[in-house]
């Protein structure tokens, strides 16, 4: 694939290099590789968020104690680092999409 440089859009052009060669994969593919990896992190990630302070710290205490911490822990980073790249690639999209004709009444709320 040839990239486009847009010298007024470096940025799309960095991104472009990013995703060089990358397809997005079918949606049952997407479900078998990716959803099954991330869905149950992203679920502990909820979880986490939203116990309160005293009982993240007795969760991440029996969590070391029994050695499985850092497995969570480097869990939440992939998932975080898988996610990134596409939400700066939706992003890039939809300001391209609004500085070339989408105007503020098309964004909703």
């Amino acid at each position: 694939m040839t990239i486009i440089q847009f010298p007024d859009e470096p940025e799309i052009a960095e991104l472009r290099r990013y995703f060089e060669g990358w397809q997005p994969p079918s949606n049952e593919d997407w479900y078998k590789q990716s959803c099954n990896q991330v869905l149950p992190t992203i679920r502990l990630a909820f979880i986490t968020v939203h116990k309160t302070r005293a009982e993240v710290r007795e969760i991440a205490k029996g969590m070391k104690d029994e050695g499985a911490l850092g497995e969570l822990l480097e869990k939440f980073r992939w998932t975080s680092g898988h996610f990134l790249p596409l939400i700066e690639l939706c992003e890039a999209a939809r300001q391209r999409l609004i500085e070339n004709g989408g105007g503020p009444e098309e964004i909703s709320a």
